[in-house]
């Protein structure tokens, strides 16, 4: 026989029951129906029939918590747990900026529609892939989020219909400096009456391929030159005012390395170390008052140097660092290591960004090839004399496509060419 005891206000029955010899409270629902929570005294079954109208307010207020609420509450705890730094915080905002313009983003994230997330990212295909990443990975994260939360049962971004859409915006090519244009800035360097004050930082993007952020950060400490070595171990950035400050960290964590002091880069640091002014960051570059130069100030400045002396119009700190990695590709130096020196996360970026370029010189391993086939005796049938010339024939072809002689000069090679074939009866 159960004892039962009755509560006011329609709260339901307190009772023990002895068949399973524990006590049960059965109380009345909203919808009609009833609900018995079970526990070992009358005191703990009355706290969790609380505890499960306090749940249920919970969850009908996380039924209307919207996508924006979600991902906005994803950011500030990132910022504020120091995951994400002032600067990434920013680019968080500008993405939530972004998303507001979706029509589901502040309705209740349980009554969005696969179709009105199709119709959104449909529309964000104009933009850059950088620009698309940042929009896809807070919908993804908000999303799981909220199934995580229980508040939906179905993660839609799992969807077999839903697939990160691909930019058609147009990738600007990589444009470097030809070897013209950087003998002609250097020489221009050179044959100045009067330092430049922002030629240094130039030339040590233009010889190592940093980043004008991690230039700008430079402290002496980060060089050794008895090692010679730069440790790269941070950029400049902004801080949540949007100020420019020395960051702590460095674009991305492959972006913390150290990289040589070549014998061309070592004058370009020694000078830069002498003409070191006191500054409560310990920068190598500064202005006058001790304040932090920022890359647009460099900027602007290069652009302006440039035109005053005739070297490129097409001109800005990323292409100084565009021209190292050019030349370094030129010198035959490896993807993997290219992708070290320039402090890129993965080695696809550095085969993306440089593809024309890499294309460009492979063709010349095929001489080097063929030398060592040579050398080592590896070949089956020695090729005949005429074969030999007709292979540097084109080899020399191949040199004057992809040197930076003029035009009319290239054509000019081309038809000494075709001469020497016709010698040869190659046509």
């Amino acid at each position: 026989m159960a004892r039962k005891t009755r509560r006011a206000n329609g709260e339901g029955t307190v009772f023990f029951n002895n068949t399973i010899n524990k006590w049960q409270y059965t109380f009345p629902l909203s919808s009609g129906k009833t609900k018995t929570v079970t526990g070992l005294t009358q005191k703990e079954v009355i706290i969790k029939r609380k505890e499960y109208f306090k749940n249920q307010k919970k969850n009908n207020l996380n039924q209307k918590l919207t996508l924006l609420e979600i991902i906005t509450d994803y950011v500030e705890y990132k910022h504020s747990s120091n995951v994400t730094n002032d600067n990434s915080y920013l680019t968080d905002l500008d993405t939530i900026k972004r998303l507001k313009t979706a029509n589901f983003i502040e309705k209740p994230v349980n009554l969005i529609t696969i179709e009105e997330l199709k119709k959104y990212l449909s529309s964000i295909s104009k933009y850059s892939k950088s620009i698309i990443k940042k929009d896809w990975s807070l919908l993804k994260n908000g999303f799981k989020i909220a199934q995580d939360k229980g508040i939906i049962n179905y993660n839609l971004m799992d969807s077999i219909e839903i697939k990160k859409p691909r930019s058609i915006k147009k990738q600007k090519k990589v444009i470097a400096l030809t070897l013209m244009e950087q003998q002609k800035f250097v020489e221009v360097i050179k044959n100045l009456k009067k330092e430049h004050e922002y030629q240094n930082i130039w030339l040590i993007m233009l010889y190592s391929g940093m980043r004008i952020g991690e230039v700008l950060a430079l402290q002496k400490d980060d060089i050794n030159l008895t090692e010679k070595t730069i440790t790269i171990n941070k950029t400049l950035t902004r801080d949540s005012n949007k100020s420019v400050i020395v960051g702590e960290t460095t674009k991305t964590s492959a972006g913390e390395r150290t990289i040589r002091i070549t014998a061309t880069l070592e004058k370009v640091i020694k000078k830069s170390i002498e003409n070191y002014k006191e500054n409560e960051n310990n920068l190598i570059f500064c202005k006058s008052n001790g304040n932090i130069i920022t890359g647009n100030m460099v900027n602007l400045a290069l652009k302006r140097f440039c035109k005053t002396n005739d070297i490129s119009l097409k001109i800005s700190n990323h292409i100084l660092r565009h021209t190292y990695a050019t030349r370094m590709i030129e010198a035959g130096i490896p993807p993997h290591v290219l992708q070290k020196l320039l402090g890129h996360e993965d080695i696809s970026i550095t085969l993306n960004t440089y593809t024309d370029i890499f294309e460009k010189y492979e063709k010349s391993y095929d001489k080097i090839i063929q030398e060592y086939y040579d050398k080592n005796n590896l070949i089956v049938e020695k090729l005949e004399l005429s074969n030999i010339v007709k292979n540097e024939l084109d080899n020399i072809y191949e040199i004057i496509y992809i040197s930076h002689i003029n035009e009319k000069h290239k054509n000019l090679l081309n038809q000494d060419i075709e001469k020497i074939k016709e010698w040869y009866n190659f046509l």
